[in-house]
């Protein structure tokens, strides 16, 4: 009996960290969403708009990089850690109650037998009281005690026959303890490595008088990079008012909502192969072949192998991740890859192996594999069965693939500043310091896909 109450006591002493360690991310995340705010009102600061300052513009991309970042680790935290540390709750409070009723139901019967012979003592001690012959209260108190000791040894029986099964589930309690700590450490562990990323950049000397993007000039690269943009948001602005017109939202910013390295598997008993993937704002992915970027990827060639290594085979197992596991550094060479194939994107557009609407599609998380499935919702039971039409992603790190997960899970809604609306089509006139003295370009000219 002792030895199950310290069980007990030990489920308590479980509850109450887990609770203090809800506590304490309630107010990690509050930091993360307070710095999240701050850091977007800091980018809303009033600045001169000819300012063509390179170090103020990496600042700023530094600032938004970073918000980014803290708004992925609390949708983490609130997706996992707090979600565990539920469940870890629910889980303690029903092994105690499971407990307490069994020591309840022995006490009971203990209690009974305690009755029992402190009823037959006073019988027995009326009997000499009284006179009456104490032989029968004798024989009575002496069975009372006797059943006493039968039912304690067989409520000891049952005791020491479940000892196991609590041991074991209190190990288990104290596993999913120790995972969601270990989870924590893993989410801020990134979060300091893509904050430290987000630190790389040059400061650019004052060398010579700054520049400005419309400056009358050299045909150079910058002017260049200009027109290209004006000709872009001409054309964009010519469609949206039509769309616009037929209610119909566009986006400022399509930029993907997610995006890394992920192997799938070629067919149902198919090998499995390695892919640039995109989760975007409409609800799409989008998976695409890399190998035309070739030669500029060479000093990723140790990771790529790593990566590559064991994609033919047909089956994985929940220990692949444990051997393959990926080092810090190979975390940040990961992300790294990820982003120089995401920047040169245009470069392997026409690469596309396959693009999958999200929308009414079942999405299922194997977090031990760190595999992803998806498949229809309503496809037919044959093809439910025998796997066809599945998915499947498998990722390489943790947090990897719950980000994957959630960014294909979530609805992604469109913030109204991110959208375009029929009020910001404003026609703009050039400065006159800017306007070229020999001949007066037109908008139209300069940017032939600007419709009346």
């Amino acid at each position: 009996m002792d030895e199950v109450r310290q069980i007990v006591e030990s489920y308590k002493t479980i509850k109450a960290k887990t609770q203090y360690l809800k506590n304490y991310l309630e107010h990690v995340d509050a930091t993360y969403k307070k710095s999240s705010d701050l850091l977007f009102r800091a980018a809303q600061i009033p600045r001169d708009a000819m300012w063509n300052d390179p170090n103020i513009i990496n600042i700023l991309e530094m600032g938004e990089r970073q918000r980014v970042i803290f708004d992925e680790m609390s949708s983490l935290h609130s997706h996992t850690v707090s979600k565990d540390i539920d469940d870890l709750m629910v889980h303690i409070n029903e092994e105690i109650n499971l407990i307490e009723k069994d020591l309840g139901d022995i006490i009971k019967l203990n209690n009974t037998r305690m009755e029992q012979i402190e009823q037959t003592k006073n019988q027995h001690r009326n009997s000499w009281v009284k006179g009456f012959d104490p032989w029968i209260t004798d024989i009575k108190l002496k069975l009372a005690i006797k059943n006493m000791y039968q039912i304690k040894e067989t409520n000891d029986l049952k005791v020491y026959s479940k000892m196991n099964m609590y041991n074991d589930k209190l190990k288990y309690t104290q596993e999913m303890y120790l995972s969601i700590i270990s989870n924590f450490i893993k989410i801020q562990r990134s979060l300091f490595l893509n904050m430290s990323d987000s630190l790389n950049f040059q400061i650019q000397p004052n060398d010579e008088p700054e520049k400005y993007f419309d400056a009358v000039g050299e045909e150079n690269n910058e002017k260049k990079e200009c027109k290209i943009i004006s000709a872009y948001n001409g054309l964009i602005e010519s469609m949206s008012k039509d769309l616009i017109k037929s209610n119909i939202t566009v986006y400022k910013n399509l930029e993907p909502v997610k995006y890394g390295l992920v192997k799938i598997k070629k067919g149902f008993t198919g090998d499995w192969i390695l892919l640039f993937v995109a989760v975007t704002k409409s609800n799409w992915l989008h998976l695409f072949d890399f190998s035309p970027l070739g030669t500029s990827l060479d000093k990723y060639s140790q990771l790529l192998f790593k990566l590559k290594n064991n994609l033919n085979r047909g089956i994985v197992s929940i220990f692949d991740f444990k051997k393959d596991s990926m080092t810090f550094v190979d975390e940040r060479n990961l992300s790294n890859l990820a982003d120089e194939i995401k920047d040169n994107i245009d470069k392997v557009i026409n690469s596309i192996y396959l693009s999958v609407d999200l929308r009414n599609k079942n999405i299922k998380l194997e977090k031990d594999k760190l595999i992803i499935s998806i498949d229809d919702k309503y496809q037919s039971g044959f093809s439910s069965l025998f796997g066809m039409n599945i998915i499947r992603l498998k990722s390489f790190t943790l947090t990897n693939c719950y980000e994957l997960f959630f960014s294909m899970t979530k609805k992604n809604e469109i913030p109204k500043e991110e959208t375009i609306v029929e009020e910001e089509f404003v026609e703009e006139e050039i400065p006159e310091f800017i306007k070229p003295k020999e001949k007066i370009i037109k908008v139209d000219e300069e940017n032939p896909w600007v419709s009346d």
